[in-house]
């Protein structure tokens, strides 16, 4: 992750980060999504067989995929690899003195730190999730075909059944939320870093785990909301 230039624009900043969240993301997403819809399919699939009904894995995975798991996974790796580097350049903010240019710039932490993370998030975690579902979902029905002989149009045909817009819609939302909290906290984490190597990685750790607590809260209390509506 660069350091931050001062003289870059807040959308500018913005979009930067977006763009870097998400590309240095994507591919290691989906790959994670494959496997994950892969191994719970292939072991989820045999109880839906010998009841004679395979065809309802696609009813199971169509909204376990798109409420819960890809968003969190999505998330996860978000933190993994946008996150540290986050708390890293914030640390290295706070002791190289680059904050103290900023204040004498006129500029505040809000506008010039937490804002272009929080914005870049907003946009770069929703899009991960939804190529995390992709992939999760396209793995799904290729394993029912190749363990189950599950026909593609079935599977699909279940998962249309019970997932909704409105399924779609919650992801979305809990990658908007969830990207606000990588962001705010792993910065936090890194202006608060002790100097020294230690100091790092006592602030990376804080920052990770943070995140993990308040995304899993964050995320049984849309859950729960969004369904009770």
């Amino acid at each position: 992750m660069s350091r931050l230039d001062p003289r870059e624009g807040m959308l500018v900043a913005s979009a930067r980060v977006a763009v870097h969240a998400f590309r240095h993301s994507v591919l290691p997403v989906m790959l994670l999504s494959a496997l994950l819809a892969l191994a719970l399919t292939v072991l989820a699939i045999r109880p839906f067989l010998t009841l004679g009904v395979p065809a309802k894995i696609g009813a199971l995975e169509g909204r376990l995929f798109i409420d819960e798991l890809m968003p969190l996974l999505a998330t996860a790796l978000a933190t993994a690899r946008w996150g540290t580097a986050r708390t890293a350049e914030a640390a290295m903010m706070q002791h190289g003195g680059q904050r103290d240019v900023l204040r004498l710039l006129g500029h505040s932490l809000a506008t010039r730190l937490y804002l272009p993370g929080v914005l870049g998030l907003v946009m770069a975690l929703p899009a991960l999730t939804i190529w995390a579902i992709w992939a999760a979902f396209l793995t799904a029905a290729l394993a029912a075909r190749w363990h189950a002989g599950l026909p593609l149009d079935l599977f699909w045909s279940e998962v249309d059944r019970v997932a909704t817009p409105s399924d779609l819609l919650l992801a979305l939302v809990k990658g908007m939320v969830f990207g606000v909290a990588i962001a705010v906290l792993t910065t936090r984490a890194g202006l608060g870093a002790a100097p020294g190597p230690r100091g790092l990685a006592a602030a990376v750790t804080k920052g990770v785990v943070r995140t993990t607590w308040l995304v899993g809260v964050a995320n049984l209390l849309l859950t729960w909301g969004w369904t009770a509506r």
